[in-house]
C-alpha cells in the first residue's frame, strides 16, 4: 500500500500534468497561424490537437471506450480531454 507521502506525490505530478496540457491547449486556440489559408490554419490546429489528445491518453491512460474512461478516469481529466476533443473542427474535410 503506497504511503500517504507518494500518493500526495502522485496527485501533484497528474495536477502538474494537468497544467501543462491546459497551458498547451490555451496556446493551440490562441496561436496565430499567419499567412496561412483558412483550411491549412484549421488542419493545423486539428493537428495539434489531436496530439495533445495523444499526450493525454498516454499521461493519464485513458481508455479509447468512453464508457470505461468515465469508469476509469477522473472527471477532471476526463471533461478536459472532451473539451480538446470538441474544439476539433471537422468541417474542412
Amino acid at each position: 500500500m503506497p504511503s500517504i507521502h507518494s500518493v500526495a506525490q502522485m496527485q501533484h505530478r497528474k495536477q502538474e500534468k494537468i497544467e501543462i496540457i491546459e497551458r498547451k491547449f490555451k496556446e493551440i486556440l490562441e496561436k496565430d497561424y499567419e499567412n496561412q489559408s483558412a483550411y491549412k490554419n484549421t488542419e493545423a490546429r486539428n493537428h495539434e490537437l489531436t496530439s495533445l489528445m495523444s499526450q493525454m491518453e498516454n499521461w493519464f491512460d485513458i481508455p479509447f471506450l468512453l464508457e470505461d474512461a468515465k469508469k476509469e478516469t477522473s472527471p477532471k481529466v476526463l471533461n478536459l480531454y472532451q473539451e480538446i476533443s470538441n474544439a476539433r473542427d471537422f468541417s474542412i474535410y
